[in-house]
């Protein structure tokens, strides 16, 4: 299983020459893309560009490097989240944290790397004359971009896309860089957080814990002079040595007081005599809760997800230490005793996203719950099941409420029947109402949408480029998240987005994409590295001449619809159109992306209806 370090830090710098840091960060080779600007007229012209930030920089004669450079790089984990909207956004709101309001900079895009990344540059002194203060500069960022990740949900890597993993066979992670101090006490401090809120009673199950995360805390030797212990850290992990390409394991030894006092030797032992104090308590109390919870009788065994689930939003937790022992020490049936035990020994197999959101949904706390139209919130087939319709649909009409919106109520039980998450009610407000809310277009419910325009009788909405570019975007999506079940070859993939009417073209040697003659911008924009310019099986044989060839090749007027349909399993949706007396051959090529179930439920609703189409389909891969 692989875990993320929460924390989104920023590469920060100072520096003199903004020619210098323009060249770097505008290079064709990065495959740069602005995201937006202030206070600078955006060219093509360097030295131009450069010299706007100079002339603002000028108005203060005491600072000496008024270069300001940040980059921020987002988890791979993410991929499929993020778009340039989001990134733009988070970039800008990064900045008005670190409290740079009133000055010139520059936020772009380098899609480089199989991290998304951007890149921040910033004049140091204001229009007024005043200078960003540096101080400190590394804790406000650590501040913001932990923040920032946390009202986003992203995990968003640190430095250049480092994200962490926990339980390698050698050791517990693998960093991809050679991480700071900074960064190793941070993790530390997190785990040992983590350990605290499980309520150990002894030192050796807090170490025993510690150690699956590659920690452990023991007491040095003693010192002749002053005759005391020291407690040390320990933290052994592994790293990917970017100059002699290859994975090196360091321990690194870290003073425990160093941390902080919550994480002073004397402050965990307390901490750990007071859980044994009541530790008896806490078994006694939770094999009572535990019991009332689950001694209805059950017609069947519950899955382990939705067991887990429920107990979490009941406010029982798994990960306690003292679970097991309280199961022990229940009344109930040895199923329901079993599958416990197994729940709790599967250790994070299961979590609940959103957790306190759905918690005060769950027990009628709507007062606890701050709304706010940026607030992140989805609710899964069992979220929907145990904090039941009513609950949910007092939650939308709180937040419609919230935002001052008034929608018919079809939309509303289609919002309610569908759980849609915010990107979807986001995005079907500002096209039906024109306000200005947030939300990922490559995350937004594009059928659920469609449905709501449908009802609400509205012939044109308010911005219909967008919406031709979100559904662009989602046929994008789709194709490519189902050619990666199958396939990693580039020409494969090139042929595969051929088939659902998306060309692709080069431009200054990078890749774009295509639809119905629109530029959709780079490959590497819908994080499809195999078509970025330092992608590892890239070929350089590619002209746009090869490309037009491939596409009038395999692109069909009559079937890419269909197989836009395929990438959705619509299987009911292509025999509407084969009734229609369209025809759909699928070749062998097409049937390397299919499963076999699929293939033969298409062939065999084919052979039940009245089709006066045609189907033909080689089952020969």
């Amino acid at each position: 299983m692989t875990y993320q370090l929460f924390l989104m830090i920023a590469k920060i710098t100072n520096g003199e020459s903004f020619k210098g840091v323009l060249q770097y960060v505008l290079n064709e080779d990065k495959e740069c893309q602005v995201l937006s600007s202030r206070g600078v007229l955006e060219t093509d012209d360097i030295n131009l560009l450069a010299s706007q930030f100079l002339i603002q920089s000028k108005l203060s004669k005491r600072v000496k490097k008024p270069v300001w450079h940040a980059q921020l790089a987002f988890a791979k984990e993410d991929d499929s989240l993020i778009n340039d909207e989001l990134i733009n956004q988070i970039g800008k709101e990064y900045l008005n944290k670190m409290g740079i309001k009133d000055n010139q900079y520059l936020i772009v895009k380098h899609n480089d790397t199989a991290h998304t990344h951007i890149h921040i540059v910033v004049n140091r002194v204001t229009s007024g004359g005043k200078v960003l203060r540096d101080r400190m500069m590394m804790k406000r960022s650590m501040e913001a971009s932990k923040q920032l990740e946390t009202h986003y949900g992203l995990t968003v890597a640190a430095l250049k896309g480092k994200t962490i993993m926990k339980h390698s066979e050698i050791s517990p992670y693998v960093y991809s860089f050679k991480p700071n101090k900074q960064i190793l006490n941070q993790n530390i401090k997190r785990v040992i957080k983590d350990a605290k809120s499980r309520n150990f009673a002894s030192f050796e199950a807090l170490n025993e814990f510690l150690m699956q995360s590659g920690i452990q805390i023991r007491i040095a030797s003693s010192s002749i002079e002053n005759n005391q212990n020291t407690k040390i850290v320990d933290y052994t992990y592994q790293f990917f040595d970017n100059r002699e390409e290859k994975v090196k394991r360091i321990t690194s030894s870290i003073n425990l007081s160093s941390l902080g006092k919550e994480f002073t030797y004397d402050c965990i032992i307390s901490h750990l005599e007071l859980n044994k104090k009541l530790y008896r308590y806490r078994v006694e109390e939770l094999a009572k809760s535990i019991e009332v919870l689950l001694k209805k009788p059950r017609n069947s065994q519950i899955r382990d997800d939705y067991l887990f689930c429920y107990l979490y939003l009941n406010g029982l937790d798994v990960n306690q230490s003292y679970f097991v022992d309280a199961v022990k020490e229940t009344r109930l049936k040895k199923d329901i005793k079993k599958q416990l035990l197994e729940l709790a020994l599967e250790e994070n197999s299961y979590f609940l996203t959103q957790a306190e959101l759905k918690q005060s949904i769950f027990k009628n706390e709507f007062d606890t719950i701050k709304f706010d139209h940026r607030m992140t919130y989805s609710f899964s087939k069992i979220d929907s099941d145990l904090l039941g319709t009513s609950c949910l649909k007092q939650f939308y009409e709180l937040y419609l409420e919230h935002l001052n919106v008034e929608l018919p109520q079809s939309i509303k039980n289609i919002l309610l029947n569908k759980k849609a998450d915010n990107n979807t009610v986001n995005y079907v407000i500002s096209q039906l109402k024109g306000k200005l809310l947030p939300y990922q277009k490559s995350a937004v419910n594009i059928e659920v949408a469609t449905v709501c325009f449908s009802l609400a009788n509205q012939k044109k909405l308010k911005n219909n480029f967008l919406h031709e570019e979100i559904l662009s975007a989602r046929t994008v999506l789709k194709a490519y998240k189902n050619y990666k079940r199958f396939s990693e070859e580039q020409d494969e993939l090139i042929i595969y987005l051929a088939k659902r009417g998306i060309e692709t073209r080069l431009q200054n040697g990078n890749f774009h994409l295509y639809d119905n003659g629109k530029d959709l911008g780079l490959a590497t924009t819908y994080n499809i590295k195999e078509l970025g310019k330092y992608a590892p099986k890239r070929k350089i044989l590619y002209t746009n001449d090869t490309l037009n060839e491939i596409f009038k090749k395999y692109y069909s007027v009559s079937s890419f619809k269909l197989y836009q349909l395929l990438d959705s399993r619509k299987i009911k949706e292509i025999g509407v159109s084969l009734k229609q007396g369209n025809s759909f051959i699928l070749d062998k090529f097409d049937m390397k992306f299919m499963d076999q179930d699929d293939a033969k439920s298409l062939k065999r609703h084919f052979e039940t209806q009245s089709h006066r189409g045609g189907l033909k389909m080689n089952f020969h891969r």
